[in-house]
Formats: C-alpha cells, sequence, structure tokens
C-alpha cells in the first residue's frame, strides 16, 4: 500500500546537457507558439459564429 511507497528511493537522471542545447530554441518556440495558434484559431471561429448569427436581421 501507501506506506512502502514512503519509503521508497529515487533515483534522479539528469538531463543530457548537450541534447538540452540543441533543443532549447525549438521547446522555447512550441511552448510559446502553440497557445497563440489556438488562442488565434479560437477567437476567429468564435467571431465567424458570432457573425454569422447576427447577420441574419
Amino acid at each position: 500500500g501507501l506506506i512502502s511507497v514512503r519509503g521508497k528511493q529515487i533515483t534522479l537522471r539528469p538531463l543530457d546537457k548537450l541534447k538540452v542545447i540543441e533543443q532549447r530554441r525549438r521547446w522555447q518556440l512550441l511552448n510559446l507558439g502553440v497557445p497563440l495558434v489556438l488562442l488565434g484559431v479560437f477567437g476567429a471561429v468564435r467571431a465567424w459564429r458570432r457573425k454569422r448569427r447576427y447577420a441574419r436581421f
């Protein structure tokens, strides 16, 4: 149960520094770009739906 989990030892596995340096820019752009793109798509769909809904008068 939970008692055995409390005493369990964990081993830390450090990241490969060379790989971190190589992929740093990619992850920065991904973490910045994907949310912005999703917000843009959501806003465009919302604006399109509002325009379609209220333009029928």
